[in-house]
Parts: structure tokens; C-alpha cells; sequence
């Protein structure tokens, strides 16, 4: 265990692979309805990449630490409307490979 001044606070800024999420969300149709923490705690549960094992064992040390799904459209999704940001648009790219972006404004 860490002292409380020698404790960090650790963001983990993952994305998935869009193949995995869709087949994900294709598989649990209701979750995107679901609340954030809820749909979060799903997609951990499946251990894809790194999931949520480096918060894990960073919070057993004293750490405060989370992970972030970035690409994860449904899940942020949620977290925008939980937390009162208006989403402006979900825009797609028309140029092969590259990733869709999500611009957000606050409300």
C-alpha cells in the first residue's frame, strides 16, 4: 500500500477493435441503453486487451485509477448523457482507414 501523498491518480486511455465492439454490442442489443457504469462493467467483464486490469491492481496499491474505452460510441454515448454534454455530431470519415470522430460540446 502507498502513503496517501505518494498516491496517483491514473487515467487508462484504452480503444478496442471496431470488429470486437460491434460484434459486442450485436450480441447485448439493450445494453447501449443501459447506464454507463453498467455497460462498462460488460465490456471489462470480457477481458478483451488489457479490460480492466491495470485499475485493478493500481487500486489494491491505493492508486485511484480508471479506464476509458475512447472508441466506444455507445458507451460514451452514455457517459455524455449522464453527465449533461450535448453531443454536436458522430461524423464518419468518407477517406479509407481513417477511425470515426466524435466532437462534444458541453452543455
Amino acid at each position: 500500500m502507498v502513503e496517501k501523498d505518494q498516491r496517483m491518480r491514473v487515467l487508462v486511455l484504452d480503444s478496442y477493435y471496431s470488429a470486437f465492439l460491434d460484434s459486442f454490442y450485436t450480441r447485448h442489443r439493450d445494453l447501449s441503453k443501459s447506464p454507463y457504469g453498467e455497460q462498462w462493467r460488460a465490456l471489462m467483464d470480457q477481458c478483451f486487451g488489457t479490460a480492466d486490469f491495470y485499475s485493478t491492481n493500481l487500486i489494491a496499491l491505493g492508486h485511484e485509477a480508471t479506464e476509458i474505452v475512447a472508441n466506444c460510441e455507445p458507451l460514451q454515448r452514455q457517459w455524455a448523457r449522464e453527465h449533461g454534454v450535448k453531443l454536436l455530431s458522430a461524423g464518419c470519415s468518407t477517406r479509407p482507414g481513417h477511425e470515426r470522430n466524435q466532437h462534444l460540446v458541453s452543455a
